[in-house]
Protein backbone atom coordinates (compact mmCIF):
# COMPACT_ATOMS: atom_id res chain seq x y z
CA UNK A 1 0.00 0.00 0.00
CA UNK A 2 1.10 3.28 -0.78
CA UNK A 3 -1.25 6.05 0.86
CA UNK A 4 -4.89 6.15 2.45
CA UNK A 5 -7.10 8.79 3.06
CA UNK A 6 -10.15 9.09 4.59
CA UNK A 7 -13.44 10.69 2.45
CA UNK A 8 -15.77 13.18 3.83
CA UNK A 9 -18.43 9.91 2.81
CA UNK A 10 -17.40 7.39 6.00
CA UNK A 11 -14.80 5.79 3.58
CA UNK A 12 -11.19 4.69 3.61
CA UNK A 13 -9.80 5.43 0.18
CA UNK A 14 -6.40 3.26 -0.61
CA UNK A 15 -3.72 3.26 -3.21
CA UNK A 16 -1.39 0.33 -4.06
CA UNK A 17 1.47 0.04 -6.06
CA UNK A 18 0.97 -1.06 -9.74
CA UNK A 19 -2.54 -1.28 -9.06
CA UNK A 20 -5.37 0.47 -11.85
CA UNK A 21 -7.63 1.37 -9.25
CA UNK A 22 -8.45 3.10 -5.84
CA UNK A 23 -10.25 0.72 -3.27
CA UNK A 24 -12.65 2.37 -1.47
CA UNK A 25 -13.78 0.68 2.17
CA UNK A 26 -17.21 1.26 3.80
CA UNK A 27 -16.76 2.79 6.99
CA UNK A 28 -18.11 -0.45 9.25
CA UNK A 29 -18.73 -0.26 13.00
CA UNK A 30 -16.62 -2.08 15.56
CA UNK A 31 -17.86 -5.21 15.84
CA UNK A 32 -19.37 -6.16 13.04
CA UNK A 33 -16.61 -8.76 11.88
CA UNK A 34 -18.56 -9.68 8.96
CA UNK A 35 -19.31 -6.53 7.33
CA UNK A 36 -15.29 -5.74 7.59
CA UNK A 37 -14.77 -6.09 3.96
CA UNK A 38 -17.14 -4.17 2.07
CA UNK A 39 -14.95 -2.37 -0.84
CA UNK A 40 -15.28 -1.25 -4.28
CA UNK A 41 -12.92 -0.46 -6.43
CA UNK A 42 -12.70 2.56 -8.96
CA UNK A 43 -10.38 2.51 -11.88
CA UNK A 44 -8.14 5.55 -11.94
CA UNK A 45 -7.96 5.31 -15.68
CA UNK A 46 -11.00 7.74 -16.04
CA UNK A 47 -13.60 4.86 -17.18
CA UNK A 48 -15.37 3.13 -15.17
CA UNK A 49 -14.53 -0.31 -16.55
CA UNK A 50 -13.96 -3.18 -15.00
CA UNK A 51 -11.54 -4.97 -17.51
CA UNK A 52 -9.41 -2.04 -17.88
CA UNK A 53 -6.79 -3.63 -15.45
CA UNK A 54 -3.83 -1.84 -16.84
CA UNK A 55 -2.52 1.12 -15.69
CA UNK A 56 1.18 2.58 -16.90
CA UNK A 57 1.32 4.37 -13.35
CA UNK A 58 0.94 4.27 -9.62
CA UNK A 59 -0.97 6.67 -7.29
CA UNK A 60 2.27 6.89 -4.77
CA UNK A 61 0.24 9.98 -2.64
CA UNK A 62 -3.54 10.96 -2.13
CA UNK A 63 -5.57 13.87 -0.60
CA UNK A 64 -9.14 15.65 -0.29
CA UNK A 65 -10.31 18.61 0.04
CA UNK A 66 -11.81 20.04 2.60
CA UNK A 67 -15.61 19.43 1.08
CA UNK A 68 -14.80 15.96 0.28
CA UNK A 69 -15.57 16.13 -3.61
CA UNK A 70 -12.14 16.22 -4.70
CA UNK A 71 -9.56 13.66 -4.64
CA UNK A 72 -5.77 14.04 -5.51
CA UNK A 73 -4.01 11.69 -6.30
CA UNK A 74 -0.14 12.47 -6.78
CA UNK A 75 1.37 9.78 -9.17
CA UNK A 76 4.75 8.30 -10.11
CA UNK A 77 4.76 9.78 -13.50
CA UNK A 78 4.72 13.42 -13.45
CA UNK A 79 1.30 13.47 -13.49
CA UNK A 80 -1.63 15.01 -10.73
CA UNK A 81 -4.88 13.85 -11.13
CA UNK A 82 -8.14 15.04 -9.51
CA UNK A 83 -10.79 12.91 -9.15
CA UNK A 84 -14.26 13.32 -8.22
CA UNK A 85 -14.47 11.52 -5.11
CA UNK A 86 -15.78 8.16 -5.36
CA UNK A 87 -15.99 7.85 -8.92
CA UNK A 88 -13.55 7.17 -12.34
CA UNK A 89 -14.39 10.71 -13.07
CA UNK A 90 -11.37 12.92 -13.55
CA UNK A 91 -12.11 16.67 -13.04
CA UNK A 92 -8.54 17.76 -14.03
CA UNK A 93 -4.67 16.49 -15.13
CA UNK A 94 -1.93 18.47 -14.07
CA UNK A 95 1.46 17.92 -15.18
CA UNK A 96 4.73 20.10 -15.84
CA UNK A 97 6.37 18.29 -12.75
CA UNK A 98 8.96 15.70 -12.52
CA UNK A 99 8.70 12.10 -11.54
CA UNK A 100 9.53 8.47 -11.53
CA UNK A 101 8.97 5.23 -10.21
CA UNK A 102 11.68 6.14 -7.37
CA UNK A 103 10.41 9.62 -6.83
CA UNK A 104 7.76 10.55 -3.67
CA UNK A 105 5.31 12.87 -5.10
CA UNK A 106 3.20 14.62 -2.66
CA UNK A 107 0.65 17.17 -3.67
CA UNK A 108 -2.25 19.40 -1.68
CA UNK A 109 -5.34 21.31 -2.23
CA UNK A 110 -4.76 24.80 -1.12
CA UNK A 111 -7.29 26.10 1.71
CA UNK A 112 -9.22 27.88 -0.85
CA UNK A 113 -9.50 24.99 -2.36
CA UNK A 114 -8.89 26.13 -6.25
CA UNK A 115 -5.33 25.30 -5.94
CA UNK A 116 -2.86 22.33 -6.06
CA UNK A 117 0.30 22.47 -4.73
CA UNK A 118 3.05 19.65 -5.49
CA UNK A 119 6.18 18.51 -5.40
CA UNK A 120 8.47 17.60 -8.07
CA UNK A 121 11.63 15.60 -7.92
CA UNK A 122 13.91 18.19 -8.93
CA UNK A 123 13.11 19.67 -5.51
CA UNK A 124 10.65 22.46 -6.51
CA UNK A 125 6.91 23.25 -5.41
CA UNK A 126 4.46 23.84 -8.15
CA UNK A 127 1.28 25.48 -7.85
CA UNK A 128 -1.44 25.07 -10.15
CA UNK A 129 -4.68 26.39 -10.96
CA UNK A 130 -7.61 23.45 -10.96
CA UNK A 131 -9.63 26.03 -13.34
CA UNK A 132 -7.34 25.37 -16.37
CA UNK A 133 -4.43 23.22 -14.86
CA UNK A 134 -2.14 25.52 -15.83
CA UNK A 135 1.23 26.07 -14.04
CA UNK A 136 0.80 29.50 -11.88
CA UNK A 137 4.09 29.30 -9.80
CA UNK A 138 6.83 27.59 -9.26
CA UNK A 139 9.29 27.24 -5.71
CA UNK A 140 12.51 26.82 -6.80
CA UNK A 141 15.28 24.53 -4.94
CA UNK A 142 13.14 25.03 -2.01
CA UNK A 143 15.42 21.56 -0.55
CA UNK A 144 18.64 19.88 -1.02
CA UNK A 145 16.81 16.88 -1.12
CA UNK A 146 13.68 15.08 -2.02
CA UNK A 147 10.28 16.02 -0.67
CA UNK A 148 8.98 13.82 1.67
CA UNK A 149 5.79 15.43 2.71
CA UNK A 150 3.65 18.42 2.65
CA UNK A 151 1.02 19.68 4.07
CA UNK A 152 -1.27 23.06 4.65
CA UNK A 153 -2.95 24.87 6.53
CA UNK A 154 -4.21 28.20 5.74
CA UNK A 155 -2.08 29.57 3.76
CA UNK A 156 0.84 27.87 4.97
CA UNK A 157 2.40 25.13 3.45
CA UNK A 158 4.76 23.00 5.14
CA UNK A 159 7.57 20.78 3.46
CA UNK A 160 10.25 18.30 5.00
CA UNK A 161 12.97 16.61 3.36
CA UNK A 162 14.99 14.06 2.96
CA UNK A 163 17.53 17.04 3.66
CA UNK A 164 16.74 16.85 6.97
CA UNK A 165 14.45 19.96 7.45
CA UNK A 166 11.40 21.61 7.57
CA UNK A 167 10.16 24.39 5.71
CA UNK A 168 7.42 26.74 6.28
CA UNK A 169 6.13 28.78 3.26
CA UNK A 170 3.14 31.83 2.89
CA UNK A 171 1.95 30.22 -0.31
CA UNK A 172 -0.79 33.45 -0.71
CA UNK A 173 -3.19 31.14 -2.17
Amino acid sequence: MESIVFTNFNELCVAARDVASLRYYEHVPAGNAKDAEKFRDVSVNGADRAYDTHCSFSVLNLQISDDGKLLLAATDKGRNIVFETGTPHIVRNLYGHSASPFSNPRACFSAAGGYVIGSSEDNKIMVWDLRDGKIIRTYENVHHGTIRDMNICGGIVVTCSFDKSVKIWMSGI
